[in-house]
C-alpha cells in the first residue's frame, strides 16, 4: 500500500467514524473511538440495535452503504419517514459533502497488502 493509499485510507475511517457519530441512534457504537471505524464491528454492532429502534435500522443501512459505496438495504423513504430532525441533519450533512471508499486501481495493491 502506498502512502497516498494510506492517507486516503485513514481518512476514510476517520469520515466514517464521523458519519456515524452524527447519527443518534448509532452513537452506541463503542469501538467507534477507540479503533475508529471497523465494517465488520459495525455491522455486527448494527445487528445488535435494529431490533431495538426503527431509526437505527435505517441509519445503520446507510452508514454500511456509505462503506461499501453502493447501495445495499437502504431505503431512502422508509429511512425518511422513520428519522427524526437530528437524523434528517446527519443524513443531510453526508448529501452536502458526500465521501465514499477509496478505489484501489488494478495496478494498485490492495489494502491488504
Amino acid at each position: 500500500m502506498t502512502e497516498n493509499q494510506k492517507m486516503d485510507a485513514l481518512r476514510f475511517r476517520n469520515q466514517m467514524r464521523t458519519l456515524v457519530g452524527s447519527f443518534p441512534s448509532l452513537r452506541g457504537y463503542l469501538d467507534i473511538d477507540q479503533i475508529g471505524f471497523d465494517l465488520d464491528r459495525f455491522s455486527e454492532f448494527a445487528d445488535s440495535v435494529t431490533g431495538v429502534h426503527e431509526q437505527a435500522i435505517h441509519a445503520a443501512a446507510f452508514v454500511e452503504s456509505v462503506a461499501v459505496g453502493e447501495d445495499r438495504e437502504f431505503d431512502f423513504i422508509g429511512a425518511y419517514k422513520a428519522w427524526d430532525a437530528p437524523h434528517h441533519a446527519a443524513f443531510f450533512r453526508w448529501c452536502h459533502s458526500p465521501f465514499y471508499p477509496p478505489v484501489v486501481t488494478d495496478d494498485q495493491p490492495a489494502a491488504d497488502d
